[in-house]
């Protein structure tokens, strides 16, 4: 007989961030140059966790809210940016190498890189691979 622990998904993820033409990210090393010893991740819940649940249980509850409350679930551009900014902050559990323009850190550290519409690819990034259960298998070595 098999047992399904054995299936079970791990809890976090370390996604290695892409830039926007599809190539790996890198802190800076001392010369400028990025460096292949510092790989710039995210550490994501995933969909077995509960800080995953809580993430989307939220969104989906704002969704009915606003569907109640205005007949339509139809959302403005900034209240989709708030959105998925919202539900990446909620998925992660660090940023590995990224350092903050305005010395912040954890979720204010999170904020400012989901909120920022012009580091949208790595809100998206976020939300799709966190979403993805492949990545939570045991062993899952994918960036």
């Amino acid at each position: 007989m098999s047992s399904l622990t054995k299936q079970e998904l791990v809890d976090v993820f370390a996604l290695h961030l892409r830039d926007a033409e599809d190539e790996l990210m890198y802190a800076d090393g001392t010369d400028g140059a990025p460096d292949t010893s510092k790989p710039q991740r995210a550490h994501i819940y995933g969909p077995g966790t509960k800080q995953f649940a809580r993430a989307d249980t939220e969104r989906n509850n704002k969704n009915m809210e606003r569907l109640q409350r205005k007949g339509k679930i139809k959302k403005t551009t900034d209240e989709t940016l708030k959105e998925k900014a919202d539900f990446a902050i909620a998925v992660t559990k660090s940023l590995e190498n990224i350092d903050s323009d305005n010395g912040k850190a954890g979720e204010d550290l999170f904020a400012e890189v989901y909120f920022n519409p012009k580091l949208s690819h790595i809100t998206e990034q976020v939300e799709l691979n966190a979403r993805n259960t492949a990545n939570f298998m045991p062993g899952s070595t994918k960036t």
